[in-house]
Order: C-alpha cells, then sequence, then structure tokens
C-alpha cells in the first residue's frame, strides 16, 4: 500500500470513529505510521484529507449506482438495485475504505456522522457533495425517462419530481437504518421499491 492511501486510510478510520473536528493532524500521521511532514507532502491540511473522504464515498455510491442500473433490464429492476444499494452486502457500507480489525469494525451511523458534520461546517464539502447527489438524481431521471420509452413507466408522471422523491427515500432509509440498526432493511428496502413502482408504472 502506497504512504498516500495509508495516509487516507488512517484519516477515514479516526474521523468517523472520533469526529472531523475533534482529529489532529498528528492523531493522522501517528495511526498512518508517517511524519507530519510526510502527511503534508500529499495533503496540504487536514481539509484536503477530509476532501479526500468525502470524494471516496461520494465516487463509490455514485459507481453503484451506475452500476446497479446498466446491470438490470427493465425499470422496475433497476429501481429495486437502486434501493437494494441501503443494504449491508451491497450498499456503501460494505465498501472497504479502510483495512481494520473486527472490533474497529466502522458502523453506517459513522459514516453519516462525519458526512453530515462536514457538509453542516464546510461549504466546500458541502458543495461537493451536493454536486455527487445531482448527478445521482440526474441518472435516476434517465432512468424514469427510458422507462417511459420502453413502455414500463407511465407517461404522464413527471420524471423530475419522481427521482427527487426516489433519492429522498433513498437517503431516508439509509439514515433509518443508521440509527435503528434492528430494523429489517431487506425487507423495507423491497417494499420501498414495491410502494414506488406502484405510482409510476404505466
Amino acid at each position: 500500500m502506497d504512504t498516500k492511501t495509508q495516509i487516507i486510510q488512517a484519516a477515514v478510520w479516526l474521523f468517523l470513529k472520533h469526529g472531523y473536528n475533534t482529529v489532529s493532524v498528528s492523531d493522522i500521521a501517528s495511526r498512518a505510521g508517517v511524519s507530519k511532514g510526510g502527511l503534508y507532502h500529499h495533503f496540504i491540511s487536514k481539509e484536503a484529507l477530509a476532501e479526500a473522504v468525502v470524494d471516496f464515498y461520494t465516487r463509490e455510491f455514485y459507481l453503484r449506482v451506475q452500476s446497479s442500473m446498466s446491470n438490470n433490464n427493465s425499470t422496475y429492476d433497476k429501481l429495486r438495485a437502486v434501493f437494494e444499494l441501503s443494504t449491508p452486502d451491497r450498499g456503501i457500507w460494505s465498501v472497504p475504505a479502510v483495512e481494520h480489525s473486527p472490533e474497529e469494525r466502522l458502523e453506517p451511523s459513522e459514516v453519516l456522522r462525519f458526512l453530515f458534520e462536514v457538509a453542516r461546517n464546510n461549504e466546500h464539502l458541502r458543495n461537493r457533495i451536493a454536486r455527487s447527489n445531482e448527478k445521482v438524481i440526474a441518472d435516476l431521471v434517465n432512468m424514469l425517462e427510458s422507462g417511459k420509452k420502453l413502455g414500463f413507466v407511465n407517461r404522464n408522471i413527471d420524471s423530475n419530481h419522481f427521482a427527487l422523491t426516489i433519492f429522498s427515500m433513498h437517503r431516508g432509509l439509509l439514515n433509518l437504518w443508521a440509527f435503528n440498526p434492528d430494523i429489517d432493511i431487506d425487507k423495507t428496502a423491497q417494499q420501498m421499491a414495491e410502494d414506488l413502482w406502484q405510482l409510476v408504472k404505466s
């Protein structure tokens, strides 16, 4: 593993476990096994490191959305696949962002807490997350418009409105599961996809 990746992985774990504002550059350097000078050689600031972590999660989620759509034929199957990204085995939580032992397992609530924390306090990072969200919503609009042309989706629905609804319900499901881990996330995701499909199908 190269030094830059080591530093990012150390930052992921520390930011998510202890919060962005609590962690210092010295903490990250120590966990990564590098000097502060070595860290600054790759990242000019703690904010630059936070950007790298945010970019990792937003990029991985977007790539998974694209993959879920390209690997399914019908609009219904695409919609179900998008909601399956909320589940532990397929979702962003299964991305091996950092090497860690079982006792250091990262929880979904920690990922969301970090993203909310940096988005609230840093306009630049908030804008990066917003741009990623806009790309996902645009893909959902395209999914619905394609479904209309193929006869799967009701031509009278507003694709922009329903794309935003799908995105909002998906993110709401992530929040619900992250802070209420005892819910049956697989069953809930399937039911949400089914309910939305009843609203948009032709």
